[in-house]
């Protein structure tokens, strides 16, 4: 989990520069790009929260591009990234500068459908070529990025 540990350090004090997410090709899935050069994945159960309210999440009905879930989530983009945090689960909590919190709940199972994803959800250091991701089996999965 070294490895793994080194890679989110890096993450704090960058900006979000580009968020994927909604629409008919990502669904749930959203994808955020830290100062062009890390890039996480999220490809399992999250919630976007602020202090009191739900902003987004993995299950919205609506995730077309326009949709309350997709102007929440791409709001990210310009947020400074202050904490992050993984737990032994390998759970992910991110908390930005604008008080908005994104929660990444791993589905550790061993049952799943192979031809969909593999990983939980993966980071990836652009620059060093390498991508970490965490496995439905709650394993490390360590891969290049190219």
């Amino acid at each position: 989990m070294k490895n793994l540990d080194e890679l989110t350090k890096k993450l704090k004090g960058t900006f979000v520069t580009e968020v994927i997410c909604g629409g008919n090709f990502n669904g749930s899935v959203v994808i955020l790009t830290f100062n062009n050069r890390y890039s996480l994945t999220i490809q399992c159960v999250w919630r976007l929260t602020d202090q009191s309210n739900i902003l987004a999440s993995w299950n919205e009905a609506d995730n077309s591009v326009g949709s309350h879930f997709e102007i929440n989530v791409t709001a990210l983009s310009g947020d400074f990234l202050s904490e992050i945090h993984v737990n032994n689960f390998f759970d992910l909590q991110l908390i930005f500068d604008s008080g908005k919190n994104l929660n990444v709940f791993c589905d550790i199972n061993s049952f799943f459908d192979e031809e969909y994803f593999n990983e939980n959800w993966y980071l990836s250091d652009k620059e060093e070529n390498i991508s970490l991701g965490i496995g439905r089996e709650s394993n490390i999965i360590q891969s290049t990025y190219s």
